[in-house]
């Protein structure tokens, strides 16, 4: 294995676990310093990958498919939903449905 090849397996686990990190501050309560830099590292970390990634793909490198696959579950990570919180939890917008009109009954 070359040291390139061990380079690119090093920052696939590198990145792996500051994507995961970067995902665990933006879901912090939305408002707080950690979610917007949640998501700032988030994004840096997805361009280092993506970055990785084309330099690797020009060398033929064999710990591609590992550093696409850990880009994909990041952000299928970042984009997945999560639990609804529950009503009068700090940082959880209020909605307010509007009454449905009254049918008449003929």
């Amino acid at each position: 294995m070359s040291t390139f090849e061990l380079a690119v397996t090093v920052l696939t686990l590198v990145t792996a676990t500051v994507g995961a990190w970067s995902i665990y501050w933006a879901r912090a309560e939305p408002h707080c310093w950690r979610c917007r830099g949640g998501r700032v590292l988030f994004v840096v970390n997805l361009l280092a990958i993506g970055g990785t990634g084309v330099v690797a793909a020009f060398t033929r490198a064999q710990g591609l498919p590992p550093l696409g696959l850990v880009a994909g579950l990041l952000t299928i990570g970042m984009l997945w939903e999560r639990p609804a919180a529950k009503p009068g939890t700090p940082g959880t917008p209020e909605i307010r449905l509007p009454k449905s009109p009254k049918t008449s009954e003929v």
